[in-house]
Parts: C-alpha cells; structure tokens; sequence
C-alpha cells in the first residue's frame, strides 16, 4: 500500500512539474528555441546570443516578416524540423502570434545572424517557432519598431 501511494504521489508531482515548467521558467523559451536553430543549420561554432527582446506589440507581426519557419510542432505546418526534414500537412501557422522574441547572436568570426522566436497558438495548440527574417538588417529594425522590441 505504502509503493501504490509513493507512486500516486510522485506522479502527481511529474504532472505538476510539466504543467508548471513553463511558468516557471518565464522567458527561456526564445534561447531554447535559439540553440535548436543554430544546432539545426549546423552551426555548431563559437556562438553567443548578443541581443534578444521581447516584443511588446506581438500582434504587429505578420507573415511578410518571417521568410523560413522552424519548429518541432506536429501541429502546425512550418517550413523545417530541427532535424532538417521538410515539413508537410498541418495547420498554417496563427496570425498573430501570442509571444515574439527578436533574437540576433554573433559567431566569434562576427558573423550574426538575426531571427524571431514567436509563440503561435490556435487556442488548442500552441508552438514555438523560429522565424527567420526577411531581408537586409535595416529591414529587420523596422520589424524590430514594428513589433516593440527594444532596441540594441
């Protein structure tokens, strides 16, 4: 009896500690995301993040933002997994996103790059996506205004 109610109890905690994770860890989500990409496009050099914001207009972001989208989602269509399969079937992705992030990371041979983490959710489902950004680095300080992040 004593074994059945420990493992009642620690599962409840494993479920508790899913459910809760996330809200633990408020704001993580975009260098998770982040790693993921690089590992993905097989950056795996000398890299850190110099510079992310959350966005306080997420609503401002559109699709004409984004140009290849990544994600683990099973839900909703993205252009790649982060294993690098093309995705195929799924929901477009929900306009707008719930949470943005603008995210720009640095090579120590000072190649950045630059990309958006926005949480999508159809009120059902929800995923973390990389957006990479659409043309040249004025272009992204315009989305950057855009969607409230603040600046470098």
């Amino acid at each position: 009896m004593k074994k059945f109610i420990l493992i009642v109890i620690s599962l409840f905690a494993i479920c508790l500690a899913i459910y809760f994770l996330p809200r633990i860890l408020p704001g993580q989500q975009w260098r998770v995301s982040g790693e993921r990409y690089r590992r993905m496009v097989g950056e795996t050099r000398d890299f850190r993040f110099t510079y992310h914001s959350k966005a306080s207009q997420p609503q401002n972001f559109t699709p004409a933002m984004s140009n290849k989208t990544y994600s683990d989602t099973v839900y909703f269509h993205v252009y790649e997994n982060y294993i690098g399969e093309r995705v195929k079937g799924g929901s477009p992705l929900p306009y707008p996103p719930v949470e943005v992030y603008c995210v720009k990371g640095q090579f120590f041979s000072t190649q950045s790059i630059f990309f958006f983490v926005a949480r999508h959710s159809d009120g059902v489902h929800s995923a973390w996506v990389v957006h990479t950004a659409t043309g040249a680095w004025n272009t992204h300080k315009i989305f950057v205004d855009e969607i409230g992040c603040a600046k470098e």
